[in-house]
């Protein structure tokens, strides 16, 4: 993923199997992790982005969204996205980390648990894919192609 194409490929692979994920038949919510995901996203929100090494707020992004596909029960989706975590790893530290913006991601995080508690998986589904889409779009400056 050395390439702006390859990190806008990336995004865009994301956008394909994530929100898919929260459609799955098996989709059931696990309220063990969602109640530590949501702690872990309102802690971000009291100032754990300010406190929190880099890896650190990486692997609480990762894992929320690893969470979430893996509520699916399709084995195969959780591992693309554990797959393609482990990639966006090694670029995601080279870069400098916009701490401003994890915030509206933490509260975009809280919102899209809390359609999916809700049982509004479609909706949780079209919410991720404009959340994927807008962070690809920050991430890349590649603007309008979703």
């Amino acid at each position: 993923m050395a390439t702006i194409d390859a990190h806008d490929q990336s995004y865009r692979f994301r956008m394909i199997i994530e929100p898919a994920a929260l459609l799955e038949p098996g989709f059931t919510v696990d309220t063990e992790a969602f109640a530590h995901h949501r702690q872990q996203q309102e802690s971000l929100l009291h100032g754990d982005i300010l406190l929190l090494p880099r890896a650190e707020l990486f692997q609480v992004n990762a894992s929320f969204h690893e969470m979430l596909v893996g509520c699916s029960g399709n084995q195969f989706l959780l591992d693309a996205v554990r797959r393609q975590n482990r990639l966006r790893r090694l670029i995601e530290y080279r870069h400098q980390i916009d701490r401003s913006r994890l915030a509206g991601q933490a509260r975009e995080h809280l919102r899209l648990l809390d359609l999916v508690e809700r049982g509004d998986l479609k909706e949780a589904s079209a919410f991720l894919s404009a959340h994927l889409d807008e962070v690809r779009s920050i991430k890349t400056g590649i603007v309008g192609e979703s």
